[in-house]
This record gives C-alpha cells, structure tokens and sequence, in this order.
C-alpha cells in the first residue's frame, strides 16, 4: 500500500539486497521496472520498495517512472509501496479446519515445531497422535481465545486429529500458489462460526428466490415453509441451522430458510458482492489490530471525527489518548455477535486502548481517477482535383 510501512496480515518486509534484487526481477519481467540500488546492503532499518505507485497498487514505468530500490524506512514517499512477501507459517482461521489461499496443512511433526516456533507458539510433541478417526492428523494450536482467536497461555501445536472448535490449523506456503495475486472467490459462502454478519466482500441474502440458489450451491437443504419472522431482535436473513462445529461444515440436519430466528449455531448465507460498492469507511474485525486488505487505519484526529459521523457513532475527544503506532481510531464495545456498535456504549476515539471488543475504524484506499487521453485525429485528405 503507498505511504504505509508497513506489511498486511501475512506478510513480511523484504529487508535484504539479494531478496529485493529477486523481486525486481519479477517486477522488471511484468511492469519493465529497472532497479537501483540506495546505499547500504539491508538490515532492520532497510526495505525494498517500489516507487510512484498508484493509490491501488498499480504501477507504470512510462508515465510515473518507478523504479525498484532499497533504501531506509525513513525514506519511504507518499507514493512508494513496500515490496512484501509471504510468510513461511501462517495460523488458519479458529474453526475452519482449512488453509487460507496460497497455504497448505502441515502433517510432518518436524514441520510443525518449525512452525510453532516461527509464530512464537508452544510446540508439546507429547500430543502428537491420532485421538479422533475420523479427521486427519495435521499441525493445529489449541485452547485459542473465543474473541480474539489469539493462542493462550496453556495454548500448545501438535499434530493429532483431535482438533475441535477452539483450535486452529497451522499452515506453511503452498509453492505455486503462493505468488498467486487473486483468489477466484465463490459466488455464495456461509458467514463466521457463532457471528451474526457476512465478511466483508460479501452481502446477506434477503430475496427466498435468491437463498434458494445459494442453498443449492452449497449443497443445503431449503425448505421454505421454516420462513418469516420469528425474532424481535433480529431482521429476516437466509441461513443455515445445525451447523457441525467440529467439521464447520452443514450437517445432515441442516436447512436453509429466510428467517430471523438463527441460533448461534447457524450460519448467515453471504452472496458474492458482483457490485463491488465496498464503503469508504468500515469498523474492521472485532479485538483484531488491523485493517482489512484495501483498507488503512485512521490516526488523525479529524478524519477520525468525520468517519464517526458516517457511522453514527458517538465520537468522543476526550476518550483520546495513547502514542505509537496503536493510537488509531477506532469503536469501543462492539456487539458480540453482530459485531456492530451499541447504542449508549460504544464511542468512537484515537487511543492505543482497543481491547478485545473494540474494532478499528477503517478507510477505503480509493484509486485515483484520470481522464481519458483522446486519440489524435487525422485531418481528411482532400480528393486531387482536375
């Protein structure tokens, strides 16, 4: 991202000369960026980075002249971007009993203390084993906390079958698929264990014609006379009841309906976004510290004020606080399970104090617009006359 320095989730800074020469040569064979190197061989203090990039990551030899380069942080424009890759060991999503994209399970329990160890967690080859037929024995942490999904105190990895609801898979970098940029995403998924919304990209299903669809995409039973309106709490959405915790997958009981009575163990059925309208300002993940990708955090004060009044969350200066990197804006006292502020608790502010229930405010990256550039015209020959 231009102007941040820093990596998103999964990533990591490329820090070293011979690293940053082997990404310049991928940028020089798609984008013909040559390379020029700034003083100094690399360490903590360097980065590689790409110049003059556009506000959505684009780059253009010609019209901007960017150009590969190591320099110090320090250094870093308005217009640069770091150059970033893949980290080796990744912790999966709490339920999900799969790798995220580009990554894959680890089974080799020399691998998984490698893993544990890269990501600072405890590694107890005492529990390795097979205590669950029915799953597969991979490299998983468990005992993760509820809210923030983060690994505990008693929290250990090891490779057994045995991973149920609380834990999470570790995984490494899949080869090919790692330097894959986009990832095709499907047209209809079911939400997040136990919460009440759809993830970002993607948009809750109102129309019975339309949960039908999904509910046959993803292989669920619909059966249209559980729908209406059964909860005060709640607006009629399409999910699916009787979810299995253990596999995170439907089970042999599960429907979909459109309804407002789900259960928490039902899952909203989310549509693929095909529009495109993300919003400019969004509250991020629930007691996780950053921005979802194509989003930046907030740390001015105004800016902070304004994306309050977009919400229609009660801004509060003097809730402001803290210093560092952490003072960002953000919204206390989220709902649980929607994930949503609350009326009369959650106020907006730019502390470094965000717990577990608070959630970053968050802005949209936007592109910038240029007009077209009209194609040059050709007077017309005229006919020789006699």
């Amino acid at each position: 991202m231009p102007g941040v320095k820093q990596c998103r989730e999964n990533y990591l800074p490329i820090r070293n000369l011979t690293e940053c020469k082997r990404a310049s040569q991928y940028f020089a064979k798609r984008h013909d960026l040559p390379y020029i190197l700034n003083v100094g061989a690399g360490g903590e203090d360097f980065a590689c980075i790409v110049t003059n990039v556009f506000a959505d990551r684009r780059v253009n030899a010609m019209q901007w002249k960017s150009r590969v380069r190591l320099t110090g942080v320090t250094a870093i424009k308005a217009r640069d971007s770091m150059v970033c890759k893949l980290v080796k060991y990744v912790q999966g999503e709490t339920k999900a009993k799969e790798c995220p994209a580009g990554y894959a399970t680890i089974t080799d329990t020399d691998v998984c203390e490698k893993a544990a160890g890269a990501l600072g967690l405890t590694y107890n080859a005492a529990k390795n084993g097979h205590a669950y037929k029915s799953w597969a024995q991979v490299c998983y942490v468990n005992y993760l906390h509820w809210t923030t999904n983060k690994a505990q105190s008693w929290s250990t990895v090891q490779v057994n079958s045995n991973h149920y609801e609380n834990s999470a898979f570790l995984c490494q970098i899949n080869g090919a698929a790692a330097s894959t940029e986009s990832v095709v995403k499907s047209n209809f998924i079911l939400s997040y264990a136990y919460k009440k919304f759809c993830p970002l990209g993607y948009v809750e299903i109102k129309n019975p014609a339309v949960c039908k669809k999904a509910s046959e995409a993803l292989v669920i039973k619909y059966d249209a006379s559980k729908n209406g309106d059964s909860s005060y709490k709640y607006i009629p959405t399409c999910f699916a009841t009787y979810i299995d915790n253990y596999t995170n997958k439907p089970s042999k009981w599960s429907t979909a309906q459109v309804n407002s009575g789900h259960s928490d163990q039902s899952r909203f059925i989310c549509a693929l976004n095909k529009q495109r309208n993300l919003p400019r300002i969004i509250i991020g993940r629930m007691g996780v510290d950053a921005c979802p990708d194509g989003y930046r955090t907030i740390t001015n004060a105004n800016a902070c004020t304004k994306a309050a009044q977009t919400l229609a969350v009660t801004y509060k200066p003097a809730y402001n606080g803290g210093s560092g990197s952490q003072a960002v804006c953000y919204v206390s006292y989220l709902d649980w399970a929607t994930e949503k502020p609350q009326a009369g608790y959650s106020t907006v502010q730019v502390n470094s104090d965000h717990g577990e229930s608070g959630g970053y405010i968050c802005r949209r990256t936007v592109a910038p617009t240029r007009a077209p550039v009209p194609k040059p015209t050709r007077a017309p020959v005229p006919k020789p006359t006699r």
